[in-house]
C-alpha cells in the first residue's frame, strides 16, 4: 500500500517532508501547494507531484490521503480544517496553533471528519531525548525534581530565513518543541506559569515580536521547570541552534546537549563547524535523521491504521501552556493553565 500524500507550503520545512515522503517506501508525493508558484515548482522540480497555488484544488488531486500542513505558524487553522473536511488526513508541523481556539477548531474539524491528526513534535524522535526518557522510565534517577531546558537559535533564522517571524514568536517557533518534550519526559502537565519576556533587538529591524521569553512552570505531580529561549544569537556560532537541557532526579540527573554532535568536528579557515547528524543527515545518500523519522511514523500510522503517538491533544496542551507563557509575560503575574479536557 502506498500513501498518496501532499504538501502545503514550500518552504524549508516544507522541503524536509518532500525528503521524508520521497524517501519512504510506502509513500507518494502527489501534490505541493504554495502561495508563489515558483516556489512549489521548485519543490516539485526536485521530489515529483503536481503544483498547486490553492489548496481547494490541491485537495481534488487524485489519490490524495494524507497532506502535511508547514505554513507559518499563525496560519495552521484554515488550511488544517479544509483539509479535514475534504476527509484527508492530517500531519500539522508544530504548533498545532498559536491560539486555543484554533487548535480547537482544528482538532474537531478532524474528530468530525474522522481522519487521523498528527502534530509534527519530532523531537520525540531525536536520540538524545530518547535516550532520556528511557532512562527516567528504568527509574535511574529516581523521582523527578527539577529540568532546565533551553533552545535558542540564531538571529539569522527570524531575520533572513523566516519571512514570517513577525507574526510568531519564539515561544512557538522554538518553545513548543520543548513544551511538547517536557510533557513528554515528565509524564505531566503544565499547571502553573510565570514568564519573563524582552524586545529590542528585532523590532529594530522591523520585525515584531519578542527577541527572549524564560519561564518557569509547575507541573502536574510537583516537578519544576525553566525553559528559556532566545532567537538572537550573533551569527557564526558552530550551530545554527543552542539546545541544552538537564533533568534533575532525586537520585540522579541527565545531562543532553542537542546542539551538535561533537564526533565530528569539521574546522576550516572560516571556523569550527559541527555538521548535523541527528536531524536530518545525509547517509549513503539518504537522508535520515529524527527529523525524517516522524514523517514517516505519519505514513506508517496511515498504512496501518493505527494512533500516532503525537496527537492533536499533544498539540493543544502545548498550545495553552504556550499562551500562558505569553500571557504571563505580558501580565507580569503567573498564570495557571486550564486543566486538561477530554479531547478526542
Amino acid at each position: 500500500m502506498s500513501v498518496g500524500v501532499g504538501i502545503v507550503g514550500a518552504g524549508i520545512f516544507g522541503r524536509r517532508h518532500a525528503q521524508a515522503y520521497t524517501g519512504h517506501q510506502d509513500a507518494s508525493l502527489l501534490a505541493i501547494c504554495d502561495l508563489e508558484r515558483d516556489r512549489a515548482e521548485a519543490l516539485a522540480s526536485q521530489f515529483g507531484g503536481a503544483v498547486y497555488t490553492d489548496v481547494a484544488s490541491m485537495l481534488q488531486h487524485p489519490g490524495l490521503e494524507a497532506v502535511s500542513v508547514v505554513t507559518p505558524d499563525q496560519s495552521h487553522r484554515e488550511v488544517a480544517v479544509a483539509i479535514a473536511e475534504a476527509g484527508k488526513h492530517l500531519l500539522v508541523e508544530k504548533p498545532l496553533a498559536t491560539t486555543v481556539e484554533d487548535a480547537s477548531a482544528i482538532i474537531e474539524a478532524a474528530k468530525r471528519n474522522r481522519v487521523m491528526l498528527m502534530v509534527d513534535f519530532h523531537n520525540r524522535w531525536n536520540p538524545p531525548f530518547c535516550a532520556a526518557r528511557d532512562a527516567i522510565r528504568a527509574d535511574q534517577i529516581g523521582r523527578l525534581k527539577y529540568v532546565y531546558m533551553r533552545l535558542h537559535n540564531a538571529i539569522t533564522v527570524p531575520t533572513e530565513m523566516l519571512r514570517w517571524a513577525g507574526g510568531s514568536n519564539v515561544i512557538w517557533f522554538l518553545g513548543s518543541h520543548c513544551l511538547d518534550l517536557l510533557r513528554w519526559l515528565l509524564e505531566a502537565e503544565v499547571e502553573r506559569v510565570s514568564a519573563v519576556a524582552g524586545s529590542g533587538v528585532l523590532r529594530e529591524q522591523g520585525i515584531d515580536t519578542d527577541d527572549y521569553v524564560v519561564a518557569t512552570l509547575e507541573f502536574s505531580g510537583g516537578p519544576k521547570a525553566t525553559l528559556e529561549h532566545c532567537w538572537i544569537l550573533p551569527p557564526g556560532g558552530p550551530a545554527i541552534k543552542d539546545f541544552k537541557c538537564e533533568i534533575i532526579g532525586e537520585r540522579g540527573a541527565i545531562y543532553v546537549d542537542a546542539s551538535h554532535n561533537e564526533s565530528l568536528v569539521i574546522a576550516h579557515v572560516k571556523g569550527i563547524s559541527y555538521p548535523d547528524l541527528f536531524a536530518a543527515p545525509l547517509v549513503a545518500g539518504r537522508m535520515d535523521g529524527f527529523v525524517m523519522k516522524s514523517v514517516w511514523h505519519f505514513v506508517e500510522c496511515i498504512r496501518d491504521r493505527r494512533v500516532p503517538d503525537v496527537t492533536g491533544t499533544d498539540g493543544l496542551r502545548v498550545t495553552e501552556a504556550g499562551v500562558a507563557i505569553l500571557r504571563s509575560a505580558r501580565e507580569g503575574v503567573p498564570v495557571t493553565v486550564p486543566l486538561p479536557r477530554a479531547v478526542p
